[in-house]
């Protein structure tokens, strides 16, 4: 019996924090590409996303209460687009990740470079530039690779390795696919988008859950003189699949949420600027421990 006790009590011990580890707010996210400008131009931009999470980790026993931690996520992105040819793209996305985590009343960083993407976009149509339709269509299929340049082995003060949701990168190569559409009849117009990335497991045989996202806005085209002002509204639903470790599902990960946009798009002569606020509407995040809070991106472009 003695022995019993002991083996539970180290079982407690070596568990809790790896409980404590499971549930945060998780910074894997995909790619969206936006309302893009003239498509047979270059571009090189940079854009910025906040997104911050209230998650509680689920007590050991009956009569304890959850510990409650907040996750603040900060993406600095430079990103471009070579137009190859009249109908081939070539996206390139290389983002810097500054994290924290409050806990506790401790506040834990974890920044750094983040995991690149190269991205081939193929326009299957495009009669945005005729002046004699009212009714407009675009649309853009596309896939690349997401590659594992960002640090996911970083450590933590207190020596052990940072959550993986806080790890800059995944370690992991993974595949992202896109689709966007856009159709406009005068100065109404909507956006539809859609994203899945392939994810693949990283050397330690941890795989992140696919990832699937989904937006619809709907736009009014203003243009004063050479530029151009588009207001928009929306909704945005995403899904992550459970995370598994050398096949095990893992507990308290994956999940889906549903989320309104509003944003306005400016586009001038050679500068793009873009401002987008996310509300989330509902969501079951990591077994329903993790609460996400409105988002803002915002982003600039120059193109040539």
């Amino acid at each position: 019996m003695k022995h019993a006790i002991v083996a539970v009590a180290l079982w407690v011990c070596v568990s809790l924090p790896t409980l404590a580890c499971d549930v945060c707010g998780c910074s894997v996210g995909g790619n969206y590409f936006g309302i893009l400008p003239q498509f047979r131009r270059h571009f090189v931009g940079v854009r910025y996303q906040y997104r911050s999470f209230q998650s509680e980790h689920p007590a050991l026993f009956g009569h304890e209460t959850g510990a409650p931690s907040k996750e603040y996520f900060h993406t600095a992105e430079v990103w471009g687009r070579w137009t190859v040819r009249r109908n081939l793209q070539l996206f390139g996305f290389v983002p810097y990740n500054h994290y924290l985590r409050q806990e506790s009343g401790q506040t834990l960083p974890a920044n750094g470079l983040g995991d690149a993407s190269l991205i081939a976009n193929w326009v299957v149509f495009n009669t945005g530039d005729s002046a004699k339709l009212n009714w407009k269509h675009a649309l853009q299929l596309g896939g690349g690779i997401k590659l594992p340049t960002g640090n996911s082995q970083k450590i933590a003060p207190d020596g052990n390795l940072l959550l993986r949701s806080m790890q800059p990168g995944t370690g992991s190569w993974d595949f992202p696919l896109h689709a966007v559409y856009v159709v406009r009849y005068k100065r109404y117009g909507v956006a539809a988008e859609a994203n899945y990335r392939v994810q693949t497991h990283d050397a330690e045989g941890y795989h992140f859950g696919n990832r699937l996202g989904t937006s619809v806005r709907v736009f009014h085209w203003r243009q004063v003189r050479r530029n151009a002002f588009l207001p928009s509204a929306g909704l945005m639903w995403e899904h992550a699949a459970a995370d598994r470790s050398y096949g095990s599902v893992q507990d308290l990960t994956g999940g889906h949420s549903l989320w309104t946009t509003a944003g306005v798009d400016v586009f001038l002569s050679r500068v793009s600027l873009a401002l987008l606020y996310q509300y989330p509407l509902s969501h079951y995040l990591g077994s329903g421990y993790i609460q996400p809070r409105p988002r803002i991106s915002a982003g600039a472009m120059v193109l040539f």
